[in-house]
């Protein structure tokens, strides 16, 4: 079983190595990188959503064999993984057999959210101390303000730009929303929104942490997808 993990805006594939040091042998974890960073340093940064996700279908595209696959995306990588199923899909691959929705509300939720491209850079890096994830020592880094602010920036800017398309398709396999207890920022009602976008089963799971409770705690999150892919 191969598990496809997509990350949040302004991080990279790193945050899923972890992750294989818990997962149980059975499951292999292949993390996937955004442009710009890891792997893909050299890598021209994403100018819509639609090229994100084309990036992510090729990578799949290229890594997978005969064995079964799941999805996971956190926050971008949720939407990202959203609209990766249906592109895979399209190009006749067989469909995942389970897709974790990690930390953020259904796309089809209808949401008024800050706009970041209008933001100043002081007023975008107070923000994203605001959502955590991100120590303070990195944020006052020359660094930081060199490179990552530009990955930061160019990531909330794709998320901006997602529209949802025309007509609504139904995702055929069974999914699993992950969410933190003290996760703010998404409300219970908006969760629930995830079960408009499948026909298959639709599992919510509330994880103790915050935005970030799959790095804050990795062995529930890790446990909850054992358990959706040890019955596959």
């Amino acid at each position: 079983m191969i598990l496809y993990c997509v990350p949040h805006a302004g991080s990279s594939a790193l945050n899923y190595y972890q992750w294989k040091l818990l997962m149980n042998d059975n499951i292999k974890i292949v993390p996937l990188e955004l442009a710009g960073r890891g792997a893909k340093s050299e890598q021209a940064l994403y100018k819509c959503f639609d090229e994100a996700v084309d990036d992510l279908v090729e990578e799949i595209i290229n890594n997978q064999s005969d064995e079964k696959y799941a999805l996971f995306g956190h926050s971008l990588g949720c939407w990202l993984v959203y609209r990766v199923y249906f592109r895979l899909i399209k190009k006749g691959m067989e469909p995942p057999v389970h897709i974790f929705f990690s930390g953020r509300w259904s796309p089809l939720t209808k949401k008024e959210e800050l706009k970041y491209r209008d933001m100043t850079d002081g007023e975008f890096m107070n923000r994203i101390r605001e959502i955590g994830g991100t120590s303070e020592k990195i944020i006052n880094s020359p660094e930081f303000v060199d490179k990552y602010l530009q990955i930061f920036r160019s990531d909330f800017a794709i998320i901006e730009s997602y529209e949802n398309p025309a007509e609504n398709e139904l995702i055929e396999s069974d999914i699993t929303v992950l969410s933190g207890t003290q996760d703010n920022s998404i409300k219970n009602s908006e969760l629930l929104e995830w079960r408009k976008t499948t026909s298959g089963m639709c599992t919510i799971c509330k994880v103790n942490g915050g935005h970030f409770f799959h790095l804050e705690n990795m062995q529930d999150t890790i446990n909850i997808i054992e358990s959706k892919l040890e019955v596959i």
